[in-house]
């Protein structure tokens, strides 16, 4: 699992999702982001991350989505 952001030096966070797909290694990934757009959530879903949370969401928040993402639980 791969947690990260979408803004980033060397490459965003959706170019990190969309390389890790492209290699087709597995790796779910987690965004979390200070970015509320509809915009950014739909990309970071299309080129394959697994979740999407804000940066002010709270820590247990953060650790559920890691543990529904590590099982493989479906987005709500």
């Amino acid at each position: 699992m791969f947690i990260t952001d979408i803004e980033m030096p060397e490459m965003t966070g959706l170019d990190v999702a969309a390389e890790l797909k492209r290699r087709k290694l597995g790796t779910k990934v987690i965004i979390v982001t200070t970015f509320a757009r509809a915009g950014y959530l739909r990309r970071a879903l299309e080129v394959g991350a697994s979740g999407y949370l804000l940066k002010d969401a709270r820590a247990e928040d953060l650790a559920e989505a890691v543990r529904r993402v590590n099982h493989g639980i479906a987005r709500d």
